[in-house]
C-alpha cells in the first residue's frame, strides 16, 4: 500500500523533550477519575477501567522515556506501517512558568505525594474487592485474582518509574534553549531519515526571543519544518503582537502559505502558574466577553494544584477561546489554520469552530484524541451525513500520539474506530483534506 494517508497531529515526545516533571503532572491529572470512592466496591466495569488505566500509565511512561523522537516514531508506525505520512508537532515548554513557580508547585506535590497514594489506594481496593467477589461466585475467583495480580505487577512497575522521577523533581527544568533545540535537532534527523513520510511543525511561543527570525530560517515548503504549532494555554494570547498584526507570524505564514496548527480544546496542557503576563485579546470568563490587554498580569482563580482539570479549563477559556481565534480568521482569511481537536469535549467550542468555517477563509480542524465512538459518530452525522459545507472539506484525521496513550492503550483500535465510523468518508479526512491543508499553494 502506498502512503496516501496523513496523520496531521502527532507528537514524538521522549525522555529529552517532555520533561519528567510534566509527565508526572499529566499522570496526576489523569488519575483523578480513578480515585476509589465508597460506592466503588463490587463494580466490575470500574475494576476493568482501573486495570486499563494502569496499563495506559505504564505504556505512557515506557514509550515517553525512549531515547529520541525516531524511537517514538518507530513505535507509532508499528500501527501505521508505510501507509501514513506523519506531522509531528513540537511543544516549547520553556515559558510554561518561572523557576520559582515551578519549585513552589513541585514541593507541594512532593509533600502531598498524590499520585502514589492514589495508586496505592486503587490497588488495595481492587484486591479487597477481588476477595469479596470470589466468595460470591466460585467461577470468577481465578479471573478476579489474575486481574489483581496483573494490576499489582503493572502498578509496581509504574511506581518504580515514579520513584526515579521523584529524585529529579526538584531540579529545575527551565533551560530556555535545551528542550527547544533538542526537538529541532531530533526532528531534523527524523526528517532527513524519512523524507516525505514526515512533515514536522515548529513550536512558536511569542515570548521566545527572535522567534520570528527562527521561523524564517527553519520553516517553509522546502525546509525541514513544514508548518507552525501554537499552544496558547501555556501562557499567551492568539492575538499576541508577535503573532497578530503587521510583520507578525500570521501575515508571514499567510504570504508564504505555511500551515499553522493550534491546540483548541478545554483539555491538554496549560500554564500551572497562578498568573500570566499577556498581550493581546483574552476571554473574560466572568463577563463572557473579549477584552484586549497589553502586558497585563492575568490572575487565575483555580490553582493548578490540586484543581488540575479545572485549572486547565480556566486557562484554556481565558487564552484560547474560539472567539479569540475568530479575530485571527477574520483578519487572515487566507491563512491555512487548523484549530486542532475540533473543540475537544466542548460542544460549544465545536459549534463555534464549525460556524467559523466558510468559503471566504482557510480554517480547518482535526479530530486528534477523539476516543469516544459516540462523539465521532455524532461528528460524522452532523458534517458528512448532513452535507455540512465547507466543513466536509476541512475536517482531518489526527491521532495525538503519543499523548493519546493516556486515553487508550490500543492505538490500532483507535485507528480502526475512525476507519469504521467514517467509512466512505475516511479518505476525505485522512487524505484529501489533509493534502489540501498541508500542500495547497493557491
Amino acid at each position: 500500500m502506498g502512503h496516501k494517508y496523513v496523520d496531521v497531529h502527532c507528537h514524538l515526545f521522549n525522555k529529552d523533550i517532555l520533561s519528567r516533571w510534566l509527565r508526572i503532572l499529566i499522570a496526576v491529572a489523569e488519575s483523578e477519575p480513578f480515585v476509589p470512592t465508597s460506592n466503588w466496591l463490587n463494580a466490575d466495569l470500574k475494576r476493568a477501567s482501573h486495570l486499563d488505566f494502569l496499563k495506559r500509565l505504564k505504556m505512557f511512561l515506557d514509550i515517553g522515556t525512549k531515547e529520541d523522537s525516531t524511537a517514538v516514531y518507530d513505535e507509532m508506525i508499528k500501527t501505521y506501517g508505510g501507509a501514513y505520512r506523519s506531522v509531528p508537532l513540537m511543544l516549547d515548554i520553556a515559558y510554561i512558568s518561572t523557576a520559582d513557580e515551578y519549585k513552589a508547585m513541585m514541593e507541594e506535590f512532593l509533600k502531598e505525594d498524590w499520585l502514589l497514594s492514589r495508586l496505592d489506594s486503587l490497588v488495595d481496593n481492587l484486591r479487597d474487592n477481588s476477595d469479596d467477589r470470589g466468595k460470591k461466585e466460585l467461577a470468577g475467583i481465578e479471573a478476579i485474582r489474575e486481574a489483581a495480580r496483573e494490576v499489582k505487577e503493572m502498578y509496581y512497575g509504574f511506581k518504580e518509574h515514579a520513584r526515579k522521577v521523584k529524585g529529579e523533581m526538584l531540579i529545575p527544568v527551565f533551560d530556555v534553549r535545551n528542550s527547544f533545540q533538542t526537538q529541532i535537532d531530533q526532528l531534523t534527523a527524523l526528517k532527513n531519515k524519512c523524507g516525505d513520510m514526515v512533515y514536522p511543525f515548529l513550536s512558536v511561543d511569542p515570548r521566545r526571543p527572535d522567534i520570528l527570525e527562527i521561523v524564517k530560517k527553519l520553516v517553509g515548503r522546502e525546509n525541514i519544518f513544514h508548518g507552525i504549532k501554537l499552544y496558547p494555554p501555556i501562557g499567551f494570547s492568539p492575538t499576541d503582537p508577535v503573532l497578530f498584526g503587521d510583520g507578525g507570524l500570521y501575515a508571514y505564514c499567510q504570504e508564504k502559505r505555511i500551515p499553522v496548527t493550534s491546540h483548541c480544546s478545554l483539555g491538554g496542557f496549560a500554564t500551572y502558574a497562578d498568573k500570566a503576563t499577556v498581550s493581546g485579546h483574552i476571554y473574560d470568563v466572568k463577563t463572557n466577553a473579549l477584552r484586549k490587554v497589553s502586558n497585563q498580569t492575568i490572575e487565575f482563580e483555580c490553582h493548578f494544584f490540586p484543581q488540575v482539570h479545572k485549572a486547565i479549563e480556566e486557562r484554556a477559556q481565558t487564552l484560547n477561546n474560539p472567539d479569540i481565534w475568530k479575530l485571527v480568521v477574520e483578519r487572515y482569511p487566507d491563512l491555512y489554520l487548523n484549530l486542532a481537536h475540533l473543540g475537544g469535549k466542548s460542544e460549544d467550542w465545536r459549534t463555534k469552530i464549525l460556524n467559523m468555517m466558510d468559503d471566504k477563509n482557510r480554517l480547518y480542524s482535526d479530530l486528534a484524541c477523539h476516543t469516544n465512538p459516540l462523539v465521532l459518530q455524532s461528528i460524522k452525522a452532523k458534517i458528512f451525513d448532513g452535507q455540512l459545507s465547507p466543513a466536509m472539506s476541512r475536517i482531518m484525521y489526527g491521532s495525538d500520539y503519543y499523548i493519546l496513550i493516556l486515553f487508550t492503550s490500543d492505538f490500532g483500535k483507535y485507528l480502526h474506530s475512525f476507519e469504521e465510523t467514517f467509512a466512505s468518508c475516511f479518505d476525505a479526512i485522512s487524505a484529501v483534506n489533509a493534502e489540501e491543508f498541508l500542500f495547497k499553494r493557491g
